[in-house]
């Protein structure tokens, strides 16, 4: 028992101190990009409406969002999206199927702002994996309440119950998700968020220990078949690893 304390003690002090900060993962007043990034990544998508005059917006990003375990969980399910009221900058919707699509209606950020009737900031929405909107809520939640949302989305628990009767375990951080990802896809992601991203080999992918390596990153894989990649993780009893991506 003693043993075991030990080793998950190790663990948890290896994984300390992992989170990016919020502006390497931010996609700011950047709305489409986000969302295309989402898509190829087979992201959520967490959208806040925010101004720069607003005390509880800031205290939102840096208190909540930023924190160490709302970023790690950001980063291993979701792409982020802050935008600000702007007349010159525009987005794309499809409003009839309420899901972005950069080929649906164009908006003004402003306009973006009456479309989700956002009515004071901070406010927050979610998108499923397939860009579909879910809803969200206005104002400013302690950090374990935000994250008990983001879980709940993620997990797509709304579809069985209440925000209220929710309950996940703390240590939940995600599932494993393995996709193939082309190279002009990783070009730009590669973009906008090169501090995610770490490349390796096929080969010496399999030389990691996949207990005690950073899991809030995005491995990229080079040399190898998807189906390879599948099978050799699926071989693994225990690994702790969310974002693997194969480069075809």
């Amino acid at each position: 028992m003693k043993k075991f304390s030990l080793v998950l003690l190790t663990l948890l002090i290896a994984l300390s101190g992992f989170a990016v900060s919020y502006d390497d993962f931010v996609f700011f007043n950047d709305f489409d990009t986000g969302f295309e990034v989402a898509q190829i990544l087979e992201k959520n998508v967490l959208l806040i409406f925010t101004s720069n005059s607003c005390p509880y917006c800031t205290q939102l990003k840096n208190d909540v969002i930023a924190s160490e375990e709302v970023m790690n969980f950001l980063i291993n399910n979701y792409i982020l999206i802050e935008l600000r009221a702007d007349d010159d900058l525009k987005g794309h919707f499809d409003v009839e199927n309420a899901k972005f699509d950069k080929n649906g209606k164009e908006f003004t950020y402003q306009e973006l702002f009456y479309l989700f009737d956002v009515r004071g900031v901070p406010a927050t929405f979610f998108f499923n994996r397939d860009l579909e909107f879910l809803g969200g809520f206005p104002g400013y939640l302690p950090a374990d309440d935000y994250l008990t949302w983001l879980k709940y989305v993620e997990t797509e628990s709304y579809k069985k119950g209440d925000i209220n009767t929710f309950k996940i375990e703390d240590n939940y951080n995600g599932n494993l998700h393995v996709k193939s990802i082309k190279e002009a896809e990783l070009t730009k992601i590669e973009s906008h968020l090169p501090k995610l991203i770490t490349y390796y080999t096929f080969d010496k992918f399999k030389e990691l220990n996949l207990i005690t390596t950073n899991p809030f990153k995005y491995y990229v894989i080079r040399e190898a078949a998807m189906n390879d990649v599948q099978k050799y993780l699926n071989g693994l009893d225990k690994k702790l690893l969310y974002n693997v991506y194969v480069l075809e």
